[in-house]
């Protein structure tokens, strides 16, 4: 399969051939070139040779004039001398895709516009990306001259940024110092990726699959009853059963509930196609034109399928989710529920029973104490008693010899 949008890149050294023919193709008055779109070789002929072209467009500008296009030429020579690299890059097109979006009209027209912005964030991706200075400056060329439409955008650092590294020619064995100019492997893929979203807005039909999922499935499922279905509720409570004690891993995406997911998909299917099957059919409708909507982009039936498939597992979290966070209040307590709860209890048993012995041994010493001073108190009064009949004694014996 053909993709809708193809991005495609080659680079040269400072001291590269094609960096001073870019510098010559420059100087064409009217700024315009040919190339065979399917021979990225030949980009060298495509420098030299005049066709159609809609002119030069930058960062800042969409025409330039002779004098912009001077100042710009002078820029690229400055970052030659740096022995920047310059990166050359192709965008192109399959039409029908761009007739399709709305891009191209039936005279032909394309809407430049929209593709120079969508050029000028990619190529901010590949600076992002790449960590390329401020210092970067950039000039494309939108193409006609094939059968499919395609820009030419060309890169480079006035002061390169780029740090110098060992290469050999394999030819001559010679080894040589250059300027490091491949890309990160996934570089291109992102550009191409923001690219083709600023083109083609699929915010609404996004939008529309996420509401679905969102509200009219998971909510409704999780505002309904649960369902009364007898086979449903023994696969129910023999999940429930199953799962880990600890009802804190109890989350779809948890490494201990893989063993179940499974289990829970199929309830999660169940309670889908029985509360909300018109929504279901729908998302699933959409979710196969947005999967065939990406491998037509990118020509790759894999990415349509991995996307569909990343939605469905998305969708089937959710409500997978709330089954577990239903069983959560069927869940009893367990004497291993977790070792941190054990030890939490136990500290404050430990607390409570040493509490309780201070308790009593505060009692028992009020009431020894008390004891004690009720003793105390009678040996006294005992005393007093004793010296008080001692005292009676000895008035009754002077008493008893006063009457002698």
């Amino acid at each position: 399969m053909t993709p809708a949008i193809i991005v495609a890149m080659k680079f040269s050294t400072g001291r590269g051939k094609n960096f001073q023919k870019y510098l010559d193709y420059m100087d064409r008055d009217e700024t315009k070139a040919y190339i065979n779109n399917t021979d990225f070789a030949k980009f060298n002929d495509y420098m030299g040779n005049p066709d159609k072209s809609s002119g030069l467009f930058t960062s800042a500008n969409d025409q330039l004039s002779l004098e912009e296009i001077k100042k710009l030429k002078g820029e690229f020579k400055i970052a030659q001398k740096d022995n920047s690299p310059l990166w050359q890059l192709v965008y192109s097109f399959d039409n029908n895709f761009l007739k399709e979006q709305g891009l191209l009209n039936k005279y032909g027209v394309l809407d430049e516009t929209k593709i120079k912005e969508a050029i000028r964030k990619s190529v901010e991706t590949i600076k992002e990306e790449e960590g390329l200075n401020d210092s970067l400056v950039w000039s494309g060329a939108i193409h006609y001259n094939t059968d499919n439409i395609h820009i030419h955008v060309a890169l480079a650092e006035k002061q390169s940024s780029r740090r110098y590294e060992k290469f050999q020619n394999f030819k001559t064995n010679e080894c040589y110092l250059e300027r490091k100019a491949k890309f990160k492997k996934n570089t291109l893929s992102k550009s191409k990726s923001v690219f083709a979203n600023s083109l083609v807005d699929r915010t609404l039909q996004l939008t529309k699959i996420s509401d679905l999922m969102r509200i009219d499935i998971n909510q409704k499922i999780r505002s309904s009853k649960q369902i009364d279905n007898q086979n449903f509720m023994k696969q129910y409570n023999s999940l429930l059963k199953k799962l880990p004690d600890d009802t804190r891993k109890w989350s779809y995406g948890h490494h201990d509930i893989k063993p179940y997911r499974l289990e829970i998909d199929n309830l999660s299917k169940q309670l889908i196609e029985k509360i909300s099957p018109d929504a279901y059919k729908e998302v699933k409708q959409r979710i196969n034109e947005e999967s065939r909507f990406r491998e037509k982009l990118y020509g790759r039936k894999a990415i349509g399928n991995t996307y569909a498939k990343n939605k469905m597992n998305e969708l089937y979290a959710m409500v997978g989710n709330g089954i577990l966070k239903n069983m959560k209040k069927h869940a009893l307590p367990t004497d291993s529920h977790s070792n941190s709860y054990k030890n939490k209890f136990s500290k404050i048993a430990v607390i409570n029973g040493l509490k309780k012995m201070m308790r009593q041994n505060k009692q028992d010493f009020l009431t020894k104490l008390k004891y004690e001073r009720e003793k105390e108190y009678k040996e006294y009064l005992a005393r007093l008693e004793e010296n008080e009949a001692e005292k009676t004694n000895e008035r009754q014996l002077d008493s008893f010899d006063m009457n002698l």
